[in-house]
């Protein structure tokens, strides 16, 4: 077996893209966020990717500080071990994991053997597809796109957003520029605002990260004062039917898995559970 290191998602994508795609939905994350940067270099600070080939890639992990590391479903288990090591010894002081269960638990077993350091469950999440909208009740007003002069309200939700999301969804500082700047009249990247009755903007929601056939959708966000009246459940299913007249064939997206709030308000406009993930945060410093 043979472990790949590449700073480059192109080269990333070329290597580790068929064994990624072989489960579309439960890969969203990873497959979106090296698409995201081979299309703009801007997006993240830099690109990290670490793919087992035997002779195909089996096992595949990428890295875009200061986010966690992501770490697709491999196709063998015995190449986790490897993976890791190869990664310990270029990033030990790793701030997490996100992954799909059963192989957070393996890179896990092995990361805090190799390092010394220890790891902590922050979150549990569920991925979800969508690939047909059900018909839903429309409340009052219509989306549209964001835009620059709604600029400083993205920004502000983003910071609402934030704070309510688990520790590895806060968005702050310069990481927040970042994620906005290709978002506001992106080709493949945007947010959709609900515009209510009072004809200003109560509901927002995002997509970016085409994954093959796919693309993620996320944030969604409703101030406080304006939940409870359908506005998220109408935007989401209006931004499915866009999405998909543009040709994209599922929308995919991972929620908290404590949040029944949310996962009812994707459930009901279609989207389907697909596989649980965890948050785990790498603690303590690692072996000298």
């Amino acid at each position: 077996m043979r472990i790949v290191r590449t700073d480059d998602p192109v080269a990333f994508l070329d290597l580790a893209g068929p064994l990624l795609r072989r489960d579309e939905a439960r890969n969203h994350l990873i497959l979106g966020v090296a698409a995201t940067h081979a299309a703009d270099s801007a997006a993240y600070e830099y690109h990290r990717g670490w793919i087992a080939l035997d002779p195909e890639a089996v096992a595949a992990a990428q890295w875009t500080p200061p986010w966690h590391l992501l770490l697709g479903d491999p196709s063998e288990e015995g190449a986790i071990r490897p993976l890791a090591e190869a990664i310990a010894a270029d990033a030990p002081g790793l701030p997490g994991l996100t992954a799909n269960l059963p192989a957070v638990q393996l890179f896990v077993n092995c990361w805090t053997g190799l390092t010394g350091r220890r790891a902590r469950t922050i979150s549990r999440l569920t991925d979800y597809a969508l690939e047909q909208v059900r018909e839903v009740r429309r409340a009052p007003g219509s989306p549209r796109p964001a835009d620059r002069r709604d600029r400083d309200l993205v920004v502000r939700w983003m910071r609402d957003f934030s704070a309510e999301a688990p520790p590895q969804d806060e968005i702050v500082g310069a990481e927040l520029e970042r994620f906005l700047a290709g978002r506001l009249e992106g080709p493949d990247a945007g947010y959709r605002l609900w515009i209510g009755p009072s004809s200003r903007p109560v509901c927002l929601a995002g997509f970016m990260g085409p994954t093959g056939s796919g693309i993620r959708v996320g944030p969604v966000y409703t101030p406080p004062e304006e939940r409870g009246r359908g506005y998220a459940r109408s935007l989401l299913a209006e931004l499915a039917r866009e999405l998909f007249r543009r040709g994209y064939r599922a929308c995919y997206l991972a929620s908290d898995l404590e949040n029944a709030a949310a996962n009812r308000l994707y459930e009901a406009v279609g989207y389907r559970p697909v596989g649980e993930a965890e948050m785990v945060s790498f603690e303590g410093p690692e072996r000298s």
